[in-house]
């Protein structure tokens, strides 16, 4: 393995890890994880994905648990789970870091809002600092230099 990357299945709120051999061009899986709790029974569907600039961990969105989904990479290039953190929002749809990395703002789409976190570099752990930012029907966060 030259490389890894994660991609993930909206329908099914799985995220899966892939292999990429650089000298032949070619994917493999290398792990599948879900990215809602095993007993979540309502209806979600895994929105956006980001890696950090360093690699170590991936978020992910779900739209119907309405978390962000916090993995760590494993040195084998796997991820492990280690926070889910309510959005304090409806619907969830994107998200982004910001470009010291510190903070991530979430567009809640069907609450019309944006919320604020801090992001902890070195854990990757996210703590909401402030909800409710009106915002109306947001599909995507981008931040300007």
């Amino acid at each position: 393995m030259t490389g890894a990357s994660c991609t993930w299945s909206a329908r099914t709120s799985k995220l899966e890890v892939l292999a990429y051999d650089q000298e032949n061009g070619e994917l493999s899986s290398i792990q599948t994880v879900s990215t809602i709790p095993a007993d979540w029974t309502a209806h979600n569907g895994a929105a956006a994905i980001h890696v950090c600039h360093s690699g170590r961990f991936v978020y992910v969105s779900n739209r119907g648990e309405n978390t962000i989904a916090v993995f760590e990479v494993q040195p084998d290039g796997r991820v492990k789970h280690i926070q889910s953190v309510a959005t304090a929002g409806d619907f969830p749809r994107d998200f982004s870091l910001s470009h010291d990395q510190k903070f991530m703002i979430v567009a809640n789409q069907n609450t019309n809002d944006l919320t604020l976190m801090r992001r902890d570099p070195a854990t990757g752990h996210l703590a909401t600092i402030q909800t409710g930012v009106p915002c109306p029907e947001p599909v995507q966060v981008l931040y300007w230099k």
